[in-house]
């Protein structure tokens, strides 16, 4: 249930990401070889315009000085990447948690539910016999129609709870499905 939240998976995303940013931010202490070129007349003084190998400039720059000009610009880069990394790890730690304490809670739910369900499901059974018992007794005039029927309202409230535990265990398994869609599970509305 876990590895199929998208929030768990946006969280490894960006903490994937993060790392790659970091990795990006390495590099760029390392020389590299930027050559680029450029000719044009350089001419300060109008007489040499004309005369064209004395007023041709052309220029070739390495990037091989750029990590050392700006170490520390590119130390400040590796640190702030380096430092949302470890906000995406924290992070990434946070939703785990998150979305596991909300599974785990709604699962325990319908764990619960499940035992409550078959504990109804028994003393709605109990019910239905002492509906019986108590028919047997006022056919033999041992007790009054009225405790008849109040072992039937019994009886019938048994099963009524009985139906909205069930009903309850539905809710939790679609809250359950429903986490699984942006990790925001809501409440039934029909706990009592």
């Amino acid at each position: 249930l876990l590895n199929n939240r998208p929030d768990i998976r946006q969280a490894e995303h960006e903490l994937a990401a993060a790392k790659w940013n970091v990795n990006a931010a390495r590099k760029e202490f390392l020389p590299s070889l930027n050559i680029s070129a450029s000719l044009g007349l350089d001419a300060f003084n109008p007489t040499y315009l004309t005369r064209m190998p004395k007023s041709l400039a052309f220029s070739v720059l390495g990037g091989l000085t750029g990590p050392l000009i700006n170490r520390k610009a590119i130390q400040a880069n590796f640190q702030t990447a380096d430092a949302q990394q470890v906000e995406a790890l924290y992070e990434y730690d946070k939703t785990l948690l998150t979305a596991y304490s909300e599974v785990c809670t709604l699962m325990s739910r319908i764990k619960n539910l499940d035992q409550y369900y078959k504990l109804k499901e028994e003393e709605s059974q109990k019910l239905d016999h002492s509906i019986d018992v108590a028919r047997q007794l006022y056919l033999n005039g041992r007790c009054t129609y009225l405790d008849v029927l109040m072992d039937e309202r019994d009886a019938l409230d048994a099963k009524m709870e009985l139906l909205e535990a069930k009903e309850q265990q539905y809710s939790s398994m679609v809250d359950v499905y429903r986490s699984l869609g942006g990790g925001q599970s809501s409440s039934s509305s029909t706990e009592k």
